[in-house]
Formats: C-alpha cells, structure tokens, sequence
C-alpha cells in the first residue's frame, strides 16, 4: 500500500512536467506556423509618378437594376511606379467579378500620393504595392514599360 501512494504523490509532478513540455511544444509550433503566413516578397524600391481614378464604363443592365440607388460607373484607381528598372501602371484589385450581381465593398485605397517612395513585389500578373502606413494592397499590371523601351 505505501509504494500505491508514492507513486500517487509523484504521479502530480510527472504529469506537471509533461504537461509543461506538451505546452512547450504548442507555442513552438503556433510561433513557427504564424512567422510561415507571412508571405515573403522581393520588394523592389519606387516611386509613385501618379494615381488617378478612372471611370471603368457603365456596368451591365442588371447590375443596374440590383444597384439602383449606386452610380453606375465603377471607379478604378491606377498608380504609376517607377522602379530603376522600369515603369509599371498598376490597378487596384477589384473583388467583384464583372458582371457579378454581387457587390463587395471595394478596397480600401493605399495611402500614398505621387512623389512618394514606396515599394512593390511582382509576381507574374499581379503586383503587391506597399503603402506609407506598411500595407499591402494587391494589384494587377495594366502595362509595364522596360527601361531602355519606347512605350506602346
């Protein structure tokens, strides 16, 4: 009957440590799969030339009929970047597939004006553009143009 209770009173201490090293183990791995989110980019130093917002023409009929109270032009902001190798103009992304009777809230615009230094990552066809406030705001290449090239 004493060696059921030595190992009673030491089984609180075992557990203890167990479950101190199963604790140990968690915030670990929920530190290294949080810093594994982040995306890593190759940012490329720019500056902002221009944004301007363009009407991007009328939506279709029934877009109009669902959104009738709502302007019937959708509104698309364009940024300029120079990089030192060439000149990209960029549009915001717009979750709303065209023609879609859905309407998601647009993006919200970054916060830069021309003359303004700011960074983008390119992947293929879409480009990630780093505002002054450290938000990134992805986005889609209208053109490129190379240095050294004469624009289309």
């Amino acid at each position: 009957m004493g060696s059921w209770r030595s190992n009673r009173d030491s089984a609180p201490c075992w557990l203890l440590q167990n479950t101190t090293l199963i604790a140990s183990i968690s915030l670990i791995l929920t530190i290294a799969a949080s810093a594994g989110d982040k995306k890593q980019r190759e940012w490329i130093s720019g500056t902002l030339l221009a944004e301007s917002k363009d009407a991007a023409g009328p939506r279709t009929a029934a877009s109009r009929v669902i959104s009738q109270a709502q302007d019937s032009v959708s509104i698309q902001r364009q940024y300029t970047v120079e990089t030192s190798d060439a000149i990209y103009t960029l549009k915001l992304f717009d979750p709303t597939p065209p023609g879609s009777s859905t309407r998601l809230p647009p993006p919200p615009a970054p916060k830069v004006q021309a003359g303004d230094a700011v960074k983008i990552a390119v992947k293929k066809n879409e480009v990630w553009l780093l505002d002054t406030a450290g938000k990134e705001h992805l986005c889609t290449i209208v053109n490129k143009v190379e240095r050294g090239t004469k624009p289309d």
